[in-house]
């Protein structure tokens, strides 16, 4: 029971693979046989990932422990990877989806653009605050420590404007 629970789960991290990357998939002819169908995926055996061949049933009833979404899930990637496999090869260039998933996922990634350079925004105005008031305290403690504060200082703008010279347009700088 434990190797076919094993075998299960490594047939749904495949599964889940050929999802992502279909294209290095491509060329894998067992494994397009296998997508046909629940009995050829029930069949299917890969040594190397340790998936061995089972009966359709014992898949079921394996998939209903082992996975949360029970044999469903697993149907359900079947049929995805299927798909996006057969999509990979008869054009490598779409292997990604459409145009709309990819407009779908450049716009997700502007988010997190955005997010992050928000971030990064906040930190800065963060560093800036606490230089200072690292120079203010400086000051009162000494003309010394004053010199040295201010030395340092300016190395630390130094590396922080070499910083925001790299940053694209659209990024922000701190005075």
């Amino acid at each position: 029971m434990e190797r076919h629970r094993k075998s299960v789960l490594a047939l749904r991290s495949l599964l889940l693979e050929v999802c992502k990357t279909p294209a290095s998939f491509a060329d894998n002819a067992a494994l397009m046989v296998a997508l046909k169908s629940q009995g050829a995926l029930a069949a299917f055996e890969d040594d190397e990932r340790e998936v061995v061949s089972s009966s359709l049933n014992t898949v079921k009833r394996v998939s209903a422990l082992a996975l949360p979404g029970g044999f469903g899930e697993l149907n359900a990637l079947r049929v995805r990877a299927a798909l996006l496999l057969r999509r990979a090869i008869a054009n490598p260039k779409r292997a990604y989806g459409s145009k709309g998933d990819l407009k779908r996922r450049v716009d997700s990634l502007g988010e997190a653009n955005n997010l992050l350079r928000r971030d990064l925004l906040l930190i800065t105005k963060v560093v800036d605050l606490s230089m200072r008031q690292a120079r203010r305290y400086a000051e009162l403690a000494g003309p010394d420590v004053s010199a040295k504060c201010q030395r340092e200082q300016r190395e630390l703008y130094a590396f922080l404007s070499a910083r925001s010279e790299q940053v694209p347009a659209g990024g922000t700088e701190s005075s």
